[in-house]
């Protein structure tokens, strides 16, 4: 293959790299400038931010390559502690083991949201800040460990390729220490979201009867679980298919279980970048308060009507109502403390996610 499979390498780091921002950049932008937002999706904003990093030091790295197969250079080589330090290589694993912990921190928060919902919604900003910062804090330390453990652990004066690439730049078992951590945070991360579904769908019988009584409501009820229900199916089943699998394969590839081209851990990468793509989409597609402030920005921006926002936000109040029709439709005392707590419950644990 040769330099043709390098320039392939660029090429896929480039273009990815270009639909990553496209893909996350909108979503994060809507959901940052609005502080509703902000407190219900604060969590997923770890995700999103790290999309949009991955997607610039793919352009970055992709036209880095590009240039130095232009000058000829694809085949010099320099010190690795030169490539070590270089911004390109910090931010590439920065955002390596950074999904899987995102992932993670996502359904601590989701677990958390249906466990002590009445406690969530009083704290939720706090959640937010301590999970992050948590999330920011352990991966530091994984960086840290691989630039630590790789610099101390290898000859003095050890020369690689000019790209810098993992393959080259970490041993086999530094690779696979930090390719396991990325499936161990992605794995426990599916596992969590199960959890959350089973524990969703158990309170759903017991809050249903106390909560709605109308027909309308209850249907309404059920369509919003359904939605809820099938947005974390498909969020686990993508990351298990995108991001799980290549994981894997990459571990067992670079462990020598399998004959493959020394390619593997780039082209793994970037079937995993399409796991950063399953969040901002399913957030759009799934989520009417972000689509409709998305579609909001974008005839503002673009100073047209391109779409019907309107009707969105609509269907979105109508999603709301049957929590106050439910609530007014009982005079007793106990029975609306009952609502009310169910309510809130079903409101921080359904539109969260």
């Amino acid at each position: 293959m040769g330099n043709s499979q390098f320039i392939f390498n660029a090429y896929g780091f480039l273009i990815l790299g270009i639909f990553l921002i496209l893909f996350n950049l909108p979503v994060l932008i809507v959901v940052v400038c609005a502080k509703k937002l902000r407190n219900q999706y604060g969590v997923v904003i770890m995700s999103l931010v790290n999309g949009f990093l991955s997607g610039m030091t793919g352009i970055a790295y992709g036209v880095f390559r590009l240039a130095l197969f232009g000058q000829g250079r694809e085949n010099d080589m320099v010190s690795l502690a030169e490539c070590m330090f270089q911004p390109l290589t910090f931010f590439l694993l920065w955002t390596f083991p950074m999904i899987g912990i995102g992932l993670f921190i996502n359904s601590i928060d989701r677990l958390l949201v249906i466990s002590f919902p009445l406690s969530y919604f009083n704290y939720n900003t706090r959640v937010v800040v301590v999970l992050n910062i948590v999330a920011l804090v352990v991966n530091a330390g994984i960086v840290f460990v691989a630039v630590y453990g790789t610099l101390n652990g290898s000859q003095a004066g050890k020369m690689i390729n000019i790209f810098c690439s993992h393959n080259d730049l970490f041993t086999v078992e530094m690779f696979i220490l930090l390719a396991s951590i990325r499936c161990f945070f992605a794995t426990m991360s599916v596992l969590l979201m199960f959890v959350v579904l089973v524990l969703f769908m158990k309170q759903n019988k017991i809050t249903t009867k106390l909560a709605f009584h109308t027909e309308e409501s209850i249907q309404k009820f059920k369509a919003r679980q359904m939605n809820y229900t099938k947005t974390m199916l498909l969020s686990c089943i993508a990351t298990i298919v995108l991001f799980l699998i290549p994981a894997l394969f990459a571990i067992v590839a670079r462990a020598g279980f399998v004959n493959v081209s020394g390619h593997v851990s780039t082209w793994t990468r970037f079937i995993s970048f399409f796991d950063s793509f399953n969040i901002a989409f399913l957030l759009f597609y799934r989520q009417s308060d972000i689509r409709w402030r998305l579609y909001r920005l974008v005839n503002i921006v673009t100073h047209t009507h391109l779409f019907n926002a309107t009707k969105i936000q609509s269907t979105h109040n109508e999603q709301s109502a049957p929590a106050a029709t439910a609530k007014g439709s009982h005079s007793s005392r106990r029975v609306s403390s009952n609502v009310a707590a169910v309510g809130c419950a079903r409101e921080y644990s359904v539109n969260v996610v």
